[in-house]
C-alpha cells in the first residue's frame, strides 16, 4: 500500500479524543462528550488542542474529515458535515485544510517508507516544539529580568519605596514632672545658690 507523509492538526481550542472528554452543547445543554469517530481500527486516538503530528494521509483525511465535522455542527452547519464532493464545499474545504496539512513535494512512498518517514518527521516536530517551548521560557525571564533591572535604573516607584520601608513606630511624648521639693524651696533664701539651683526666678 502506497502513502504519502502529511500532517494532521487539531486547529480547534478544545481536546480532539475517544477518550478524553471535553464540553459540548446538546440541545439546550452543555455536556462532556467524547469524539467517537476519533479511532482508527478500533484504536483510540487524542489530540490535544493545537496539536500537531504527522500520518500517512489516508489517515490523516478520516481525522481531519470527523475534526471538521465537529467543528462545523457547533457552529450549526451540519448540512456542511460529510459532504460527498468536498472540493465543491468551501465551508467544508476551509476548515479540512486547516487540519489536513500536505508539504509541497510530497512523495508517494511505500507503507514502510511512509512509516520511516513519519517517525523521523515526528521526532523532528517534537524537538521544534521543546525548543519553541524553551524559548518561550527564555524570552519571559529575559522580561522579567529586564523589568528588574528597568526597576533598579529608574529607581523605585514612591509606592515600592513606601513597601521597602519598615513601618515607623509611633513615637509617645513622656510626660516630665519636675522633681517636687516644697522643703528646699520655701528654706533657700532669694539670690543664694539653692534658689538658683532649684530653678527658681530670683526678684531683685
Amino acid at each position: 500500500m502506497q502513502a504519502k507523509t502529511v500532517l494532521f492538526r487539531n486547529f480547534s481550542d478544545q481536546v480532539f479524543s475517544a477518550v478524553k472528554p471535553h464540553e459540548a452543547k446538546v440541545g439546550d445543554q452543555k455536556r462532556m462528550i467524547i469524539d467517537e469517530n476519533c479511532k482508527w481500527d478500533g484504536e483510540p486516538y487524542t489530540f490535544e488542542a493545537g496539536e500537531a503530528r504527522y500520518m500517512p494521509d489516508w489517515k490523516a483525511k478520516h481525522f481531519a474529515k470527523h475534526l471538521v465535522n465537529r467543528e462545523l455542527v457547533k457552529k450549526g452547519m451540519d448540512s456542511d458535515t460529510s459532504p460527498k464532493k468536498p472540493e465543491d464545499n468551501p465551508r467544508f474545504m476551509e476548515l479540512f485544510n486547516k487540519a489536513y496539512i500536505e508539504e509541497s513535494g510530497a512523495e508517494v512512498m511505500s507503507e514502510s517508507r511512509v512509516e520511516d518517514e513519519i517517525i523521523n518527521k515526528n521526532k523532528d516536530l517534537e524537538i521544534a516544539n521543546l525548543k519553541a517551548e524553551n524559548a518561550k521560557l527564555r524570552g519571559e525571564e529575559s522580561e522579567m529580568s529586564s523589568e528588574v533591572e528597568d526597576k533598579n535604573e529608574r529607581g523605585a516607584t514612591a509606592e515600592e519605596i513606601k513597601r521597602q520601608q519598615p513601618a515607623k513606630k509611633e513615637e509617645k511624648s513622656e510626660l516630665v514632672t519636675p522633681i517636687e521639693d516644697d522643703e528646699d524651696e520655701e528654706d533657700a533664701p532669694a539670690g543664694s545658690e539653692e534658689a538658683e539651683f532649684a530653678g527658681l526666678k530670683v526678684k531683685e
